[in-house]
């Protein structure tokens, strides 16, 4: 099996899931504990965004346990803004873990099930599901292909009610189109 599937009710797999999910949930807490003290001491190369970043975390009342929580549950929201490898790296996987213990532990999901976790920027073609993003995702390529379909009806699909009337043309009568090669 591969990190990004898993087979529920498989309990040596199942088990090993929960303890990667506590160790890289305890590994991000202490980044964000080490995050608070540095702040604290005032050592930070960028005090301002640190201060800013942790302002953002603690302006809810978030606990550093909490804090650690959001990142990981946010992590596709925050992704992009994260520019230490190692702990992007980390929260994604804690995302991917955590998903797979929330869904180990939920009944609606049967014994043997395969679950998957499908990351598009490791896609077939990541360029293009990142430009996607950036461009407002498939949502929006079909917003706008709606309002092209509202503006010019001859683009529709037929499942929009266009009709094929080809028959309807009149038949060349060019005799020298079977000699033209």
């Amino acid at each position: 099996m591969r990190a990004d599937q898993q087979v529920k009710g498989h309990i040596p797999t199942n088990d090993r899931t929960r303890a990667r999910a506590s160790e890289l949930h305890a590994a991000i807490l202490n980044i964000v504990e080490q995050m608070v003290i540095i702040h604290g001491r005032e050592i930070a190369d960028d005090q301002e965004t640190l201060t800013q970043h942790l302002h953002h975390l603690v302006e809810r009342g978030l606990t550093p346990t909490q804090m650690t929580d959001e990142l990981i549950a946010r992590f596709h929201e925050i992704k992009l803004e994260i520019k230490d490898t190692v702990l992007k790296n980390m929260l994604h996987e804690a995302f991917v873990a955590t998903g797979f213990v929330e869904r180990l532990d939920n009944p609606i999901y049967t014994n043997g099930a395969l679950m998957k976790y499908h990351n598009p920027t490791h896609h077939a073609a990541p360029g293009v599901e990142r430009a996607l993003d950036a461009y407002g995702g498939h949502e929006r390529i079909e917003q706008e292909r709606l309002a092209m379909v509202k503006k010019y009806p001859q683009f529709a699909p037929t499942t929009l009610g266009l009709k094929d009337e080809r028959s309807l043309l009149a038949p060349d009568d060019d005799s020298e189109d079977a000699t033209d090669e």
